[in-house]
């Protein structure tokens, strides 16, 4: 948890300090070069994405075709089936949580003390 916090006060600090910078210099001539930036990287994106539009079109349709059929294997406006998955996932993390419990700070710093 606290180096979550401070990652998240890091990062508010460093904005804080940008739009401090902005707020003093002449900021609209800034926010006319971000207005542009924003505009070129839009054109960009937009040639990517039309560049691979015949595969994304090709790849699109059978994964649309197969997302409508398995829905159809479910009964529409019965909930039971979601619910169930919804709680064997849950169960299945909460297991995952107390086998594998992840990284501890705690305990490192314990361990660290002791040797």
């Amino acid at each position: 948890m606290n180096r979550i916090l401070k990652i998240i006060m890091t990062a508010s600090f460093i904005f804080s300090i940008s739009v401090l910078i902005i707020q003093a210099l002449d900021y609209y001539n800034y926010l006319d070069l971000i207005t542009k930036y924003v505009g070129y990287v839009t054109i960009v994106v937009d040639r990517v994405i039309n560049l691979f539009r015949p595969l994304l079109e090709i790849i699109g349709k059978p994964l649309s075709n197969l997302v409508t059929s398995i829905l159809n294997l479910f009964a529409y406006g019965d909930y039971t089936f979601y619910i169930g998955v919804s709680f064997l996932f849950i169960m299945i993390a909460f297991i995952m949580a107390i086998k594998l419990p992840g990284y501890d700070d705690y305990s490192q710093k314990k361990k660290n003390k002791n040797s």
